[in-house]
């Protein structure tokens, strides 16, 4: 292990510029995320160009966001006592590591809401939040590999020897990223025991759950029709658990940020479920509506919750009360007749 630990962080050099392993891995996963990218939006009726720009969007936005509110949080590092340009590049150093995935989320909606304005009669921007989503988890999964390499992103101390092995641990020679208050403890047990010792391989821990988050959402992705956009609610709560309970025990842990996932992770559910509800509901009133306008209720499969949903929705628009105005908004709908469905369909028809 000590020997696998032993990569040199710097890839190549080309005269006196250095081509860190770090920055060559975040491309790779950019590139991977962008084919991937292109080929979703292919399926869903776009163009390859389109899957660039959006990629043009959204990834500067999200590196610039990711390493702002890594560098915010660490004012002391980063901000006091500049005394040369030196001090300014490294602030702006994304090539040796320090990039913090909420600010990338942060950036990367940005990015997607802009892309999404300028193409917004093509496409809904709950289609393009999803389009982001499993390729984003691919590329975060690649970038962890850069932390291994770099030593950072690592846990706790792990004194027990049957757990001092890979994949539980990882063996840190020279450690980069740790927060001050474990500065002197870290190396402590390195200086103690030979210059090497075994700490929790938190980033290997995030480099899983982001390859099982991209299967999972990918086969989401294939079967969801009705609720685009639902993903980017999934992604949100996924990581905010995955960065939240890792933040326990990470050596360069910021409080901030498991404040921010604990806060975001409550506040993602409701208003994810609050979403698909909409979602289901509206496609549903949709298709009882347009069916027994056209006179085809009794040919067509539905469900109970679809004639539950259109007798919901509709008494919301149809109402006299007040609330009325707001959900023919929200649902892009007006005020319109209410079809009796034990008249128009047989009960038998309904999909048990």
């Amino acid at each position: 292990m000590e020997t696998l630990l032993a990569i040199d962080r710097i890839a190549f050099r080309i005269g006196d510029i250095e081509v860190a392993w770090y920055g060559l891995l975040i491309t790779f996963g950019m590139i991977i995320a962008l084919f991937i990218v292109c080929w979703h939006m292919k399926k869903i009726g776009m163009h390859t160009d389109d899957g660039v720009e959006i990629f043009l969007w959204v990834v500067p936005l999200g590196v610039v966001c990711a390493r702002l509110l890594y560098v915010i949080v660490r004012p002391s590092e980063y901000f006091y006592h500049w005394t040369s340009f030196d001090d300014f590049v490294n602030m702006i150093a994304i090539w040796e590591g320090g990039l913090t995935i909420i600010g990338g989320i942060i950036g990367g909606i940005g990015g997607i809401i802009i892309f999404w304005f300028r193409h917004r009669k093509q496409l809904s921007l709950g289609m393009c939040l999803d389009t982001a989503v499993v390729p984003v988890l691919l590329a975060q999964a690649i970038g962890r590999v850069g932390n291994f390499i770099n030593q950072e992103a690592f846990g706790i101390a792990i004194t027990k020897a049957s757990m001092q092995h890979f994949p539980i641990a990882i063996y840190i020679t020279d450690p980069s990223g740790v927060a001050p208050e474990y500065y002197d403890q870290v190396w402590g047990y390195i200086n103690a025991n030979n210059g090497g010792y075994w700490f929790a391989a938190t980033f290997f821990y995030e480099l899983v759950w982001n390859l099982i988050g991209a299967v999972m959402f990918t086969i989401v992705l294939k079967k969801n029709k009705k609720a685009a956009g639902i993903l980017a609610f999934c992604y949100i709560a996924w990581e905010c658990i995955i960065r939240a309970l890792n933040e326990y025990i990470r050596v360069d842990a910021v409080p901030i940020t498991q404040v921010l996932c604990w806060t975001m992770l409550p506040i993602t559910i409701v208003v994810g479920a609050i979403f698909l509800f909409y979602r289901l509901t509206k496609v549903s009133y949709n298709k009882m509506k347009f069916a027994t306008e056209a006179g085809t209720i009794s040919k067509i499969k539905v469900t109970k919750f679809d004639v539950w949903s259109y007798t919901f929705v509709g008494k919301l628009v149809n109402s006299d009360k007040g609330y009325a105005k707001f959900f023919e908004k929200i649902y892009k709908l007006s005020s319109d007749k209410i079809y009796d469905m034990e008249i128009y369909m047989p009960y038998s028809k309904i999909d048990k």
